[in-house]
C-alpha cells in the first residue's frame, strides 16, 4: 500500500500532536492516600453519624482494623474515642468509645481476645472480663 505526500504529511502532524499533546499535559502524579488512612477518615465520619447503630459499627470496625494492624499510628481515632466516651448520644456508645479506646491503648493486654465479625457485643463482653480480670488479680 502506498502512501501519498497528504497522507505522510497527515500522519506525521498526528504524531507530532500526540507527542506534544501528552508531554504537555503530563502532571506529577498525585499520591494516593493509603489504605489506613482512608480507613480512618471513614471511620471518624462513621462515628460523627446520628444514628448510633452506625456509630457503634464504627467503633467496632475500628476495633478489627487494630488487630489486624497494630502497629499504625491512630492518634486520630483515639481523640474520637475519648469525645464519644465523654459526649456520646447513647450509654451504649460511650461504654464501647470507653472499651475500644482501652484496647487501643493496651492492645498487649489483649492479644488473646479474638476479634469475631459474627458477634461484636460478645467481643466487648470480652474486653470487659479481660480488665475485670486484670483489676482483680492487681489488688
Amino acid at each position: 500500500m502506498k502512501l501519498s505526500n497528504g497522507s505522510i504529511g497527515k500522519m506525521m502532524a498526528a504524531i507530532v500532536l500526540f507527542a506534544f499533546t501528552s508531554t504537555a499535559f503530563a502532571q506529577k502524579p498525585v499520591l494516593q492516600k493509603t489504605f489506613k488512612d482512608k480507613a480512618v477518615k471513614n471511620l471518624i465520619c462513621g462515628m460523627e453519624n446520628e444514628v448510633p447503630a452506625i456509630v457503634e459499627s464504627s467503633l467496632f470496625v475500628t476495633l478489627e482494623l487494630k488487630d489486624r494492624f497494630p502497629d499504625e499510628n491512630y492518634d486520630k481515632l483515639l481523640d474520637k474515642f475519648n469525645e464519644l466516651a465523654n459526649n456520646g448520644s447513647t450509654l451504649p456508645i460511650r461504654y464501647k468509645a470507653q472499651l475500644t479506646s482501652l484496647y487501643f491503648n493496651y492492645h498487649d493486654l489483649f492479644k488473646e481476645v479474638n476479634v469475631s465479625k459474627e458477634d461484636p457485643d460478645q467481643f466487648y463482653r470480652m474486653i470487659t472480663e479481660k480488665i475485670e480480670t486484670n483489676t482483680l488479680a492487681t489488688k
